[in-house]
């Protein structure tokens, strides 16, 4: 039976069953060439036809102790009229045979793998941009011993490209995100403790007049700008940015005095937060973030 031998997608020529063992006994034929003879629905690695006796002859020569032949160069030079640098008396080289199936390399699925997973990527980011990744990397190695058995390197290389840069637009856009968040959040809380210091100036001019004033409150805010308590309207139309409702503060005080008990809420603000929470200032001039139902009647 006459066999065709080809490596890395070049035929190297026909061979009888007994000159194969013998060039694999020499090592001048790998146990990775691909061979295909009459019969046989595609190319098989020599290993796989030739599998029994290949294992008891390394086993044979592990047992003895025996080293094996010296490989020879990985490209021999060629002989004239020959394919290789085989011995001609063991070279018959002649053209493929008409009805021989072609060598196509099968496409590795861990480049198909790496592609897909890159793809989503724009979709999951580094949730399947790393397993991508991961893919890529598994597949080039895998091409890379196939010795041209396996192709996929560009979607293998695409996949890696599209891996690596949805990692890096995912922490480009985490660290923008977070940083506008904090400064986000930074910001509103410093104009919160703007109000809430408005409150606290409300509510100690509250005191001063109450002490010119037989202990009592006035009946209006406004008074306390007509006697230059507050020097700034603004100071009774503040609000929080982002807060909802109306600027200014809801007085209470009318008709109270400091003698009054101290949980007793004398300024309330008009906007709340998102969670219907609000500043409150109690008769002992503590102020603070509460919840406040709109329709609560002091």
């Amino acid at each position: 039976m006459i066999f065709h031998i080809a490596r890395d997608g070049q035929p190297l020529g026909t061979f009888t069953q007994d000159e194969i063992r013998d060039h694999l006994e020499a090592r001048r034929l790998l146990v990775t060439d691909l061979v295909w003879t009459r019969g046989m629905d595609d190319w098989e690695a020599l290993a796989q036809v030739f599998e029994v006796e290949i294992l008891e002859e390394d086993e044979e020569d592990d047992q003895n102790g025996e080293p094996r032949p010296e490989l020879p160069p990985a490209v021999p030079p060629a002989v004239p009229g020959t394919l290789t640098s085989f011995p001609a008396e063991s070279w018959k080289a002649s053209p493929a045979l008409p009805d021989a199936p072609p060598l196509e390399p099968k496409a590795s699925g861990w480049a198909i793998a790496s592609l897909f997973l890159g793809c989503i990527s724009v979709v999951g980011l580094c949730f399947t941009a790393i397993p991508g990744i991961v893919c890529g990397h598994t597949a080039l190695d895998e091409i890379r011993k196939s010795r041209g058995a396996i192709s996929g390197r560009n979607l293998a290389r695409t996949g890696l490209i599209l891996g690596y840069l949805m990692c890096v637009l995912t922490v480009i856009g985490s660290v923008v995100y977070f940083g506008y968040y904090t400064a986000e959040k930074v910001e509103a809380k410093s104009a919160q403790a703007d109000a809430v210091r408005d409150a606290r100036t409300i509510m100690m001019a509250l005191k001063v007049y109450a002490s010119e004033n037989r202990g009592k409150y006035p009946d209006s805010l406004d008074q306390l700008l007509d006697q230059g308590l507050l020097t700034s309207e603004r100071t009774l139309n503040s609000m929080v940015p982002g807060w909802v409702g109306k600027p200014g503060w809801r007085y209470y005080g009318t008709g109270l005095g400091t003698s009054d008990h101290f949980s007793k809420i004398i300024l309330e603000s008009r906007s709340r937060d998102l969670e219907g929470r609000g500043i409150q200032v109690t008769n002992d001039g503590e102020a603070s973030i509460a919840e406040i139902a709109d329709d609560e009647v002091k």
